[in-house]
């Protein structure tokens, strides 16, 4: 192949990507909600789980709109087609999921296991947040979220 004039290779750019780690492990208190990530930034959870020693114990993930405020729950469609439910595994148990997979269900030992299947991008950043529903007793849980960001 001949070419005509100079030639010059360009090297493919790509936007700096940074790789963290986020965790929250440990009690939750009643009727509580911690924020494990809260941000702005593009970004691909590349990695998530979650366990708990409680079925309705879960995830609440909230991506940020272009203008900055809040996007409607990403969570998990009801059966009968009603608003989105949070993540919890009472809610991939009940009402299945393509994104979310139960891997331990063991109500007998208060054992319950989720893990995201594949990778979530969010252009304008995303808010996850781990809660307990239950109105008396203190439950545990542990959350894990690998993310690499994108760019600036």
């Amino acid at each position: 192949m001949s070419f005509i004039g100079r030639r010059r290779d360009r090297p493919r750019t790509r936007p700096a990507a940074e790789t963290r780690y986020y965790e929250r492990d440990g009690d939750i208190l009643p009727e509580t909600t911690d924020v494990l990530l809260d941000t702005k930034r593009t970004l691909e959870v590349v990695f998530l789980d979650f366990s708990t020693n409680d079925a309705d114990c879960g995830l609440e993930i909230f991506p940020y709109k272009a203008d900055g405020t809040l996007d409607t729950l990403l969570g998990i469609a009801h059966k009968s087609g009603f608003n989105p439910l949070t993540i919890s595994p009472v809610s991939i148990r009940d009402h299945k999921s393509y994104l979310w997979n139960l891997l331990i269900d063991d109500e007998p030992t208060l054992s319950y296991k989720i893990e995201m299947v594949r990778p979530l991008p969010f252009a304008n950043g995303v808010k996850i947040q781990v809660y307990n529903p239950e109105p008396i007793e203190t439950k545990r849980l542990c959350c894990q979220v690998l993310v690499t960001y994108l760019g600036d």
